[in-house]
């Protein structure tokens, strides 16, 4: 493996490792000034983050098994978020994180018998206002209605990661780059969710930390996906002109 890769992949990995067990370490012997968590708990609201950083791995090394585990940790995700009090993203985790990785795991044997290369591509201009003003509906009913039935911490930034992931996971699955910009712009909001909610509660410093993590993850991916696009389109035209 390049050097390049190295850095890219297990330098920032083991940064957010190192991080997210140091601070678990540390409110868990030295908890802050009128914090209440119990011991059990607080592993439990670390233990998705460093999952997370273990299925990058596998997912690295293309093993079939990382979704599986992915899956089952949307699932401890969401539990966390239930009781942190951002219920929306707590339905995104199950929804638009555990749900595909469960139909990943399952379909790996069918789709590694697939030859075929899938091609990237921009969402045609009209469509790309139609995602924006799906995801704007999306929210105004989380927001307006459905938030007023729930206990939620951050209202805003709960709704909002919610709608914009739903868009997101459907451009995705069509292959078209603009979700991984999404993608990008839910991360920092999410970022700043949970910066907030570990200003009032330093033992989510976990999660603001694989905010951050996702963050520089969900941006090579975007670059790539850019990259791959023009590539792909140099070679098509290069095609076009021998022909």
């Amino acid at each position: 493996m390049k050097n390049k890769n190295i850095y890219l992949r297990y330098i920032p990995m083991s940064f957010a490792a190192a991080f997210i067990l140091f601070f678990a370490v540390k409110n868990a012997l030295y908890p802050s000034d009128g914090q209440q968590i119990e011991l059990w708990y607080l592993v439990f609201k670390t233990l998705p983050s460093i999952i997370t950083l273990f299925v990058q791995l596998m997912l690295i090394g293309a093993n079939r098994y990382a979704f599986l585990l992915g899956g089952f940790n949307s699932v401890i995700y969401s539990i966390v978020y239930f009781i942190e009090g951002v219920p929306f993203s707590a339905i995104s985790a199950l929804v638009v994180s555990c749900l595909p990785q469960i139909y990943s795991f399952f379909n790996w044997s069918k789709n590694s018998r697939k030859t075929g290369k899938v091609s990237l591509r921009w969402l045609p201009a009209k469509y790309r206002v139609l995602s924006v003003v799906a995801a704007m509906v999306i929210w105004s009913i989380c927001y307006f209605w459905l938030s007023k039935y729930m206990v939620l911490k951050i209202p805003f930034f709960d709704t909002i990661g919610f709608a914009l992931g739903l868009v997101c996971a459907v451009l995705s699955a069509g292959r078209y780059i603009e979700s991984q910009y999404i993608s990008f712009v839910s991360c920092i909001l999410s970022l700043i969710m949970w910066t907030i909610l570990t200003v009032q509660n330093p033992s989510n410093i976990n999660l603001a930390i694989i905010c951050v993590y996702n963050l520089y993850c969900v941006g090579q991916a975007a670059v790539n996906w850019t990259l791959i696009y023009i590539k792909d389109k140099r070679a098509e035209e290069a095609a076009e002109r021998r022909s």
